[in-house]
């Protein structure tokens, strides 16, 4: 997993915050938990040597907990970053912007037909 955090790689909470969008304290602080809990996680379930079942309950139920705080810290940051919860915006309808297409020459209105007279018309001259 190449997002995992070892004391080589800097976290994204090392970049000054100039260099940061939003320069805020809050989410600066949301990543820097983010990071404790995921540093202390992987600490935590690295050492696999349990010596009892009690100590192995207290582990579990400790890693279950940072868990749960790091994804609490993750909705920080999404929410300091102005993201919704997917799924909760719906696509507005699109309006179709193109105009209705025109024939070649627009039509003209016709006189109604004279009564007793016949509709044909006069042949123009060639």
């Amino acid at each position: 997993m190449s997002d995992s955090l070892t004391p080589s790689q800097p976290s994204k909470s090392t970049v000054p915050l100039d260099r940061r969008r939003g320069n805020s304290r809050g989410l600066t602080q949301a990543y820097d938990l983010r990071d404790a809990f995921a540093k202390e996680a992987l600490a935590l379930l690295a050492d696999t040597v349990a010596p009892d079942l009690e100590q192995r309950c207290r582990r579990a139920v400790a890693a279950t907990s940072l868990a749960k705080g790091w994804e609490a810290a993750c909705d920080w940051v999404r929410i300091a970053r102005g993201r919704p919860l997917p799924g909760s915006l719906r696509p507005t309808k699109q309006t179709n912007h193109r105009q209705p297409r025109r024939g070649l020459a627009p039509k003209q209105p016709q006189a109604p037909p004279i009564p007793g007279s016949t509709n044909a018309q006069p042949e123009p001259n060639a």
